[in-house]
């Protein structure tokens, strides 16, 4: 896929981690692929703001990993990189992380959790990540309204989605 944003990484990010996107003229499918064996590593050095997504995603798809670059994460608007940590552990991952990486493994008997309480810390970005776990797992999320400081219309949509 062809774009000017960053976002646009996140097609390579797929296909290595078991999905393929492509543009369509009704917008973006995602359609299973055959992921990249191993763990997973990623420098997210030049799209920091897509970490916790795509390693959120990485990890209920059952693949562990390294992100590096993730040096501004907690300097955001929650502490974004000890976040993502606190919930892959809740998830069941087991985690390791330095001042700007992480790692997470995914234990073949991971917690299914009956029901996730994820705190969004008044965070946009966050609240996106708690929207991927949902579709996995039941959630109750605190602080979900902090989507409207750049997609106020996301739950509505999100809700027609799933």
């Amino acid at each position: 896929m062809k774009a000017v944003q960053g976002d646009a990484v996140c097609a390579q990010w797929g296909g290595e981690l078991g999905f393929a996107l492509s543009a369509t003229p009704e917008g973006i499918v995602a359609e299973p692929a055959v992921p990249l064996a191993g763990p997973w590593s990623v420098d997210f050095g030049a799209q920091p703001d897509l970490a916790m997504p795509a390693i959120i995603a990485a990890a209920l798809l059952g693949r562990g990993g390294t992100a590096s670059g993730l040096h501004t994460l907690n300097a955001k608007e929650s502490p974004r990189l000890d976040a993502t940590a606190d919930w892959l552990r809740l998830l069941g991952c087991s985690v390791t992380q330095g001042p700007d990486w992480i790692r997470w493994e995914v234990s073949d008997s991971a917690v299914q959790p009956s029901e996730l309480e994820l705190d969004c810390l008044g965070d946009h970005r966050m609240a996106f990540c708690a929207a991927l776990v949902s579709l996995r797992f039941p959630v109750h999320i605190h602080g979900g309204e902090a989507v409207s400081k750049s997609f106020p219309e996301f739950w509505e949509q999100f809700g027609a989605f799933r």
